[in-house]
């Protein structure tokens, strides 16, 4: 009785002291035994702890787990400590157990895996072998008409190569122009030359100017429109601007200018025109005539009838003469830049007829020719009245003649004649600015893009003194 009642003050004196520190000891099963004492007799059979009220909470928070694992024991948590229940951890045999049953699934699916793979494989080779097995007679035969429709092929090419170019840039030439217009067809000229084909295309589309086509041409720029109670006649005895550009017109009315009397501008760019004949017999209100780009040789007396003609643009045609403007009075501007005439370069050249420059030298401000084969330039000393000269790029070798042609020219304020044999080289340059800015008067600021300075003026008419006394 003794030896029990001092155990159970030592348990209870325990239990104090767990509480007190505020951690719960461990029960007497979950105690480790001692290895290095090996001949300690374990008691099996422990003396049973009386429940008391003190020891009650002790007992409550101990965990209920009767294995014995060397695992050490964790620290409790706050939540523990306050008396939260404890999910006691799982012993090492359900542990592993939990551990082969995963990896065992894991080995199923990737087992399940492989064989979709190789099932998917061997369907897809299947197929393959299926499919080149049976079409290898379908390659073949490919092969075969590919290599023939090369062959033949290169025999269209040989045969309509030229006919197919032709067909496609005819196409393109159709859809520039309006669609909705008629025109007449003249008969096309055979020629035995079918190496130009841009030639070929626009002798094909030749095309007469129609009164419907003036009809339609002046509805579309007429600030007036036509009126229902109008006929044809009066609305086009009424027009001023007429836009016929880019119709393919080879031939004008020949009494155009009788039909619409009150015809003021004129466009008549891009075209195949080749003459102007009779059109403009009775053009007497005309002011701005457009016939760029046209197939024009000679003007003859086209443009006599054009007295208030101020502005004429026949850039890009096929004269050898500028002529026909001997009634032209009132002319302001003359652009003839990039006549394209066949045949040699000496047969290539644009002249000016010198009654022509008669007839519009007080009133022509303006000259352009450009690239024109110009050898000539006397003629031009009748434009009293000239401010601006365009001469670049073409054939003028004799300095002294420009610059007498200049001489005349009391007005000219730009002269271009670069490109020209007279000032290709330093020396010629250097030549003929200084004879060119002796002649001209003190309007001209500009020479071949390079501006004239008043000292430079001064030098050049002082030298011009001094070696005309020593040509004396």
């Amino acid at each position: 009785m003794v030896m029990r009642s001092a155990n159970s003050n030592q348990n209870n004196s325990n239990s104090s002291s767990a509480q007190v520190g505020g951690r719960a000891s461990p029960p007497p099963s979950a105690a480790k035994p001692n290895a290095n004492n090996a001949t300690s007799v374990v008691n099996m059979n422990p003396p049973r702890t009386p429940l008391t009220p003190s020891n009650q909470k002790h007992i409550a928070a101990q965990p209920h787990s009767h294995s014995h694992s060397n695992a050490p024991t964790t620290p409790p948590t706050a939540k523990q400590q306050a008396g939260a229940p404890r999910t006691p951890p799982l012993s090492t045999e359900k542990q592993l157990a939990a551990a082969e049953s995963k990896e065992h699934a894991m080995r199923h699916l990737m087992d399940a895996r492989a064989n979709e793979d190789a099932i998917y494989a061997a369907l897809t080779t299947t197929v393959n072998v299926k499919v080149v097995a049976s079409g290898g007679n379908m390659v073949a035969s490919l092969n075969d008409m590919s290599s023939d429709n090369q062959v033949v092929g290169g025999e269209l090419e040989q045969v309509q190569g030229d006919e197919l170019e032709d067909l496609e840039e005819e196409d393109a030439v159709l859809l520039s122009s309006s669609s909705e217009e008629e025109y007449e067809e003249l008969p096309m000229e055979e020629e035995e030359d079918g190496d130009d084909t841009y030639e070929e295309l626009r002798m094909m589309q030749r095309r007469a100017l129609t009164v419907d086509t003036l009809l339609r041409a002046a509805a579309k720029n007429s600030s007036a429109p036509r009126t229902s109670a109008e006929d044809e006649q009066a609305f086009l005895a009424r027009v001023t601007h007429l836009p016929l550009q880019e119709r393919g017109l080879q031939d004008l009315h020949p009494h155009l200018s009788k039909i619409c009397p009150q015809m003021r501008v004129l466009y008549l760019y891009d075209n195949i025109i080749e003459s102007i004949g009779t059109s403009l017999a009775f053009a007497k209100h005309i002011t701005h005539l457009y016939l760029q780009g046209n197939d024009i040789h000679a003007l003859g007396n086209a443009l006599s009838a054009c007295v208030k003609l101020q502005k004429l643009y026949l850039d890009r045609n096929k004269l050898a003469v500028v002529s026909g403007l001997e009634n032209c009075a009132c002319l302001e501007e003359l652009s003839v830049e990039h006549q394209r005439r066949e045949g040699m370069p000496e047969q290539r050249t644009l002249a000016f007829e010198p009654r022509a420059m008669e007839g519009v030298g007080g009133s022509l401000r303006i000259l352009k020719c450009t690239g024109s084969n110009v050898v000539d330039v006397q003629p031009l000393a009748a434009l009293r009245s000239l401010e601006e000269l365009s001469l670049a790029s073409n054939h003028v070798a004799d300095h002294e003649e420009l610059a007498m042609a200049v001489s005349n020219m009391p007005r000219l304020r730009t002269l271009d004649a670069t490109g020209n044999p007279c000032c290709r080289s330093p020396s010629a340059l250097r030549v003929y600015r200084n004879a060119i800015v002796a002649a001209s008067g003190p309007s001209l600021g500009t020479l071949n893009g390079k501006r004239v300075l008043p000292n430079e003026r001064m030098f050049a008419q002082r030298r011009a003194q001094n070696s005309h006394q020593l040509k004396r």
